[in-house]
């Protein structure tokens, strides 16, 4: 029986619902990987072993280094990807680096994505606090995937070239990916909006106040 904690892969989210979903998470400790996840193609295990030397803030690019698919040493590395960075993720992600840069010294970890005690955070943990965050937020609780997708559609919708679409995603967007996206060619083009994915006014990033409360995910 499925639960409405646990994502169904047929489920989508709108551009709005998207946007919904950054204004719930804007205050969060992991805001920045929140944005990376919705804008760019980074898969989990890339995303939580990102080091400050993969950011480069300047060239507002991420370029995380190749892993392999399983423990396994005949298993080759990933191909190396580069990742071009939406405007305002990159303000995010600076913010994060910031405070991160700040407190060097007294971390023992270089991954970026840590928990308060510098444990490291699993690719687990990432899906369980997006399902927690939807949820929190009455939205559909979808795959992480399914936040892309809605970042591509309204990226689409406002004009955004695919080419520099397909920069921050890591791969080429082509007329048959665009047709895998839920909404992007059965619905009339949507009516502009306030805000979009790409959150023209976030502010700061703030502490989370409920950053404690998921202590027990660090175990994911």
């Amino acid at each position: 029986m499925t639960t409405r904690n646990v994502p169904s892969p047929r489920q989508a989210w709108t551009p709005q619902q998207l946007g919904d979903f950054v204004d719930h998470v804007r205050n969060d400790q992991f805001f920045a990987l929140w944005m990376l996840v919705a804008t760019t193609g980074i898969h989990p295990d890339s995303l939580v072993d990102l080091r400050r030397e993969d950011v480069d803030l300047q060239e507002a690019r991420l370029s995380p280094r190749p892993t392999a698919a399983t423990g396994s040493g005949r298993v080759p590395l990933s191909v190396a990807r580069s990742y071009a960075l939406d405007p305002h993720t990159r303000e995010a992600l600076r913010e994060h680096v910031i405070a991160w840069d700040k407190d060097r010294e007294g971390q023992r970890s270089d991954r970026i994505f840590v928990w308060s005690d510098n444990e490291p955070l699993r690719p687990k943990s990432v899906e369980v606090l997006f399902r927690r965050h939807c949820h929190n937020a009455g939205l559909p609780v979808v795959p992480l995937q399914a936040a892309r997708a809605a970042y591509v559609v309204a990226a689409i919708e406002t004009g955004i070239p695919t080419a520099v679409i397909g920069e921050r995603l890591g791969r080429a967007v082509t007329p048959m990916t665009i047709g895998q996206i839920p909404s992007v060619d059965v619905r009339p083009p949507a009516p502009p909006r306030k805000s979009t994915p790409s959150v023209e006014t976030a502010p700061r990033r703030a502490s989370d106040p409920d950053r404690r409360r998921s202590c027990h995910l660090r175990s994911c």
